[in-house]
């Protein structure tokens, strides 16, 4: 008997809200064909508690047989042991699949976002709140940790560690890292790339469809 034809007398089911599995098998014998169900439950069923950590597996029943003939082809010779440890392989993993519905701790889900065999690493930065200074005011805008605001921001983003100083006002903006706008100045639609430096009184504009850039590191 090859493994195709015993893949194929071989059907699987899970009834609904359950976790037992049932497991049949379709042959001209039915002794054979109960012996093949019992071999894959019992050794199944040491399969999954080694794989899947399980104290015990319980068998609920053994093969129970059916007269009626229901596969044509006639079942002559069996190896029995190459074709069981195929079978018992299929229904490992799908077992495995079936019941894998265990409800994980934190610790779990930490360890598998993050495994300690593969560890994440990236910059550490840790810094201050937000600080509003008196008389600042800031409308609609996301802010990152480590900003100072004296002056005026409205509808922008700010990345962390941006300084905007007393009297200026910065609206429809994009600053990004270490940006300082000091006294006095006018932006708007305009975004900075990291540890840029808008001086006083200067008034920089753009568009929505067409801000204005300016580059890393620069002084405006």
């Amino acid at each position: 008997m090859e493994y195709e034809d015993l893949y194929d007398c071989v059907s699987t089911s899970n009834p609904e809200d359950t976790r037992i599995l049932e497991v049949t098998v379709k042959a001209d014998s039915p002794e054979l064909a109960k012996r093949i169900v019992d071999r894959i439950c019992t050794i199944g069923s040491k399969r999954i508690e080694d794989a899947m950590g399980f104290q015990q597996v319980n068998l609920y029943e053994l093969g129970t047989t059916d007269t009626d003939p229901c596969n044509s082809t006639r079942m002559l010779t069996f190896a029995f042991a190459g074709i069981v440890a195929a079978v018992v392989t299929y229904v490992i993993f799908l077992i495995i699949f079936l019941l894998d519905d265990r409800i994980k701790t934190d610790d779990e889900n930490l360890e598998k976002l993050f495994p300690k065999k593969s560890p994440v690493y990236t910059k550490i930065r840790d810094d201050n709140p937000t600080r509003y200074v008196t008389g600042s005011k800031v409308v609609d805008s996301i802010l990152a940790d480590g900003c100072v605001i004296e002056g005026t921001v409205e509808n922008c983003v700010l990345f962390r560690g941006v300084k905007v100083k007393k009297g200026a006002v910065v609206k429809n903006c994009v600053l990004m890292q270490d940006t300082v706008v000091e006294p006095g100045a006018e932006l708007d639609c305009v975004v900075t790339d990291k540890n840029v430096r808008i001086t006083a009184e200067k008034k920089l504009s753009g568009t929505k469809s067409f801000p204005v850039y300016v580059q890393k590191n620069h002084i405006v």
